[in-house]
């Protein structure tokens, strides 16, 4: 019997754990969720440039979040100061920049991108599908402000002067913006 299991099977209740000061307590439920699927269509929408984002789970320890990704739609250098972020790429390749290193990142592929560190990715095959991870959650709900913040107008690719409008919903959010994409650059 693994750990953390009861003898009938079921998943022991956890404490209550605050997994971001600034929004006070947080319960981490997810050992107390009902087990279910999540189709395809399930999830909260957002555009961000010309990607489409689907996030498909928001809790106090994680986030979950998928999407179809551009070459040219990517976000600039930046550090996450909250969270770490796995990024599970499922179809095409891609390069993370990771504090001055190049790694590629491939079809069934994970890459691994601590909170403190500054870092991108590039889209090396056109289009790319991946999964994402970031820890604890409270992040995926960023795509849908920058989208807001838009007002209906964000471009299918990110332009130097979009820094100003994405600017303050990443600092909302933890994350700071250190310079372009070195992709582009």
């Amino acid at each position: 019997m693994g750990k953390g299991w009861s003898a009938q099977g079921r998943r022991r209740r956890m404490p209550a754990v605050n997994t971001d000061p600034t929004e006070g307590p947080m319960t981490d439920t997810t050992t107390l969720a009902a087990a279910r699927v999540l189709a395809p269509e399930d999830g909260d929408r957002a555009r961000f440039f010309a990607d489409d984002i689907v996030v498909k789970e928001r809790r106090g320890a994680f986030d979950i979040w998928t999407a179809e990704i551009h070459a040219g739609c990517e976000p600039p250098m930046h550090i996450h100061h909250r969270e770490d972020e796995w990024l599970c790429v499922i179809e095409g390749r891609i390069t993370a920049f990771v504090d001055g290193a190049e790694i590629a990142v491939g079809a069934g592929s994970i890459g691994f991108l601590p909170r403190g560190v500054a870092h991108t990715y590039a889209v090396d095959t056109g289009v790319a599908r991946m999964i994402a991870i970031n820890s604890p959650g409270g992040f995926a709900s960023m795509f849908g402000d920058v989208e807001r913040a838009f007002a209906g107008e964000m471009p299918d690719a990110p332009r130097p002067q979009d820094g100003a409008v994405m600017g303050p919903v990443f600092e909302a959010y933890g994350i700071e913006m250190v310079g372009p994409n070195p992709r582009y650059a």
